[in-house]
C-alpha cells in the first residue's frame, strides 16, 4: 500500500476493526473531498484511482467513506468529523444494486461516478485535470458557487 493511501477504520467496543473507507493524502496543501456511497461503489471508484500514476501529486486529502459500513450506534456527525476531519466539498454516489444491473450498465455507472469524482477534484484545484472533460469541471464549479 502506497503511503499516500491509508485505510480509514474504526475501533467498535469489542476492539474490532471496521474498515470504513480510504484515504488519499499526499501531505500537499489543498481542499478535502469527502466521497460517500455504498461500499461496492466506492471500492470500484477506488480501485481506479489507486491505479493513477500521478495520485501522488494529489493536493490536498480525498476520503472515500462506506455507509453502509458505518452502523447505527456512535456514528453521529460528531463522530465521523472527529474521524474524517474538516472537508471542504463532498460528492455522494448513488447506490446502484449490483444484483439488478447488466455488467454493462454497471460498468457505465462506474465510470460516470468515476469522471465525476476527478471532475471535483480538479474544480477544487486538487489536480490539473488533464484529461477531464472541461464541461464537467464547469459545471461543477459553477455549482461550488451556487
Amino acid at each position: 500500500m502506497s503511503k499516500h493511501i491509508q485505510p480509514l477504520t474504526r475501533i467498535d467496543g469489542t476492539n474490532t476493526h471496521t474498515a470504513l473507507g480510504m484515504v488519499i493524502d499526499s501531505g500537499r496543501p489543498g481542499p478535502a473531498l469527502l466521497v460517500t456511497g455504498f461500499s461496492a461503489s466506492t471500492l470500484r471508484v477506488y480501485d481506479r484511482l489507486a491505479e493513477l500514476p500521478s495520485i501522488s501529486h494529489l493536493r490536498g486529502r480525498l476520503t472515500l467513506m462506506h455507509l453502509d459500513r458505518l452502523g447505527e450506534a456512535g456514528n453521529g456527525p460528531e463522530q465521523l468529523r472527529a474521524l474524517v476531519g474538516p472537508q471542504d466539498d463532498s460528492l455522494f454516489l448513488p447506490f446502484l444494486p449490483d444484483d439488478r444491473l447488466s455488467p454493462k450498465a454497471l460498468a457505465q455507472a462506474s465510470d460516470e461516478d468515476y469522471w465525476t469524482i476527478l471532475a471535483k477534484m480538479a474544480a477544487l484545484g486538487m489536480i490539473s485535470g488533464r484529461g477531464v472533460n472541461d464541461r464537467r469541471i464547469i459545471a461543477l464549479r459553477a455549482e461550488m458557487r451556487a
